[in-house]
């Protein structure tokens, strides 16, 4: 398994001849502030001028219209006091490059200018290290047909990988990605939810996306946990919460996806291939404590040395529970441990191949190898929903296959073997041994 450390919050910041805190209003200095819009030649409201100040700490409090960007400088805090940031341009609520000690706190709400026609994001980070937000914020209105998101985070200059990145508290998004993380190691992410009634609009990322390219070498250290996400069932892309490396050296070495609850992406049943989880390209995994439906899969895993456990779907349009793919799986995967999940009423979509809860799949060109599946439930509670309790695909190669005990049926059969190879069963409710 990876032997970095697990992600944590960025030290404390480093001594600075800062100005200690100032006061940002959007009332100006008539509320008792340091800075407002009568002192912004800039068109930042103040923002710009209270971090010019070399400020440590930025206190931000009411509501502005974002006409320019704030470039932020190393070694500051901005806390946001109950204040509105809405976008009234095409650029950036915030940025930086190459920069550490970033500290975004308090409570805030975030507009990204969408229904007045205005594109950019809300904060753009290349190559930073030790940021984190710690707050209390709702985000919406960033437009997907911009590709533009709340947090936006790449490496500097395309080489230089970001590190120590923290999304905590609590972020509500009504229809918007929250963060896309492209080659930054080290990065936690919880308190991810969607609003009231699941998500308003189709996006074209999901609400929380990490990706590596390759082209800054290995990342690793990725941890999301204790996200609630709603699809609002209208979704076309996939994932609600997706970690995708690169081929081969771009693999993401280190992931943990734990007590997520992901769902309603897609109607039931449907031609919808949107899942919950993708984990894909990755190595060293583990997923577990995932739960929900309305989906295609609720659990992709395209990884290597990946442990799946206690997981639960319910109602899925594709496998419920699925390692490899049979159509997007671009590598080849081994050594993965699926144990104790449960699969109700999925496959609904499919047409009835491979209409099951659980399964194992390999596209074509590819292996999938070294997979054991423990104490796994599969069923069909309808008589129609469901075919199979396990599905064993066709495309690709698959060998090594495991099924130790557990519990498997559906109104077709239980276990779906076309090809009769690769496959051992020991212990399984009602089905003798085999292989």
């Amino acid at each position: 398994m990876n032997n970095d450390p697990p992600p944590s919050a960025p030290a404390p910041l480093p001594a600075s001849n800062s100005t200690g805190t100032v006061v940002v209003d959007a009332k100006g200095r008539a509320n008792g502030a340091d800075f407002g819009p009568e002192n912004s030649p800039s068109g930042t409201n103040g923002i710009q001028e209270a971090v010019r100040a070399r400020a440590s700490k930025v206190v931000i409090r009411g509501e502005f219209l974002v006409t320019a960007p704030t470039n932020l400088p190393p070694n500051v805090e901005l806390a946001f006091e109950d204040a509105v940031l809405t976008l009234g341009a095409n650029v950036n609520m915030f940025q930086a490059g190459g920069k550490s000690h970033l500290r975004f706190t308090g409570r805030v709400r975030f507009d990204g200018g969408k229904v007045a026609g205005f594109a950019g994001f809300g904060f753009l980070l290349n190559g930073c290290s030790d940021v984190l937000f710690d707050w209390t914020c709702q985000v919406s209105q960033f437009p997907a047909d911009s590709h533009k998101f709340l947090i936006n985070c790449n490496p500097l200059q395309g080489t230089t990988p970001g590190r120590n990145l923290t999304l905590r508290g609590r972020t509500v998004t009504l229809d918007s990605t929250v963060l896309r993380a492209m080659d930054y190691a080290q990065v936690e992410v919880s308190g991810v939810e969607s609003g009231p009634g699941g998500r308003t609009a189709t996006v074209p990322l999901a609400p929380v996306a990490i990706f590596s390219d390759g082209l800054a070498g290995p990342i690793g250290g990725i941890n999301v946990h204790d996200c609630r996400l709603d699809g609002g069932g209208m979704q076309k892309m996939s994932g609600l919460v997706r970690v995708i490396g690169a081929l081969g050296a771009g693999n993401i070495v280190g992931v943990r996806c734990t007590d997520l609850q992901l769902g309603n992406m897609i109607p039931v049943p449907s031609d919808g291939l949107a899942d919950g989880l993708d984990v894909a390209r990755c190595t060293d995994v583990v997923i577990s404590r995932v739960t929900g439906g309305r989906c295609c899969d609720l659990v992709s895993c395209m990884s290597s040395r990946a442990v799946v456990s206690d997981c639960v779907a319910e109602d899925c349009n594709g496998i419920g529970i699925l390692v490899g793919d049979g159509a997007s799986q671009t590598e080849s995967i081994a050594d993965i441990v699926v144990r104790n999940c449960v699969a109700t009423n999925c496959g609904r979509g499919l047409r009835y191949v491979n209409a099951s809860g659980i399964g194992v799949a390999a596209s074509p060109g590819t292996t999938t190898d070294r997979v054991t599946f423990e104490n796994c439930r599969s069923h069909d509670t309808t008589g129609s929903a469901q075919k199979y309790g396990f599905g064993f695909g066709t495309n690709g190669t698959i060998t090594n296959v495991r099924i130790l005990g557990g519990e498997y049926s559906g109104f077709g059969e239980a276990i779906l073997h076309p090809t009769g190879k690769g496959l051992q069963l020991r212990g399984v409710a009602g089905i003798p041994d085999s292989g």
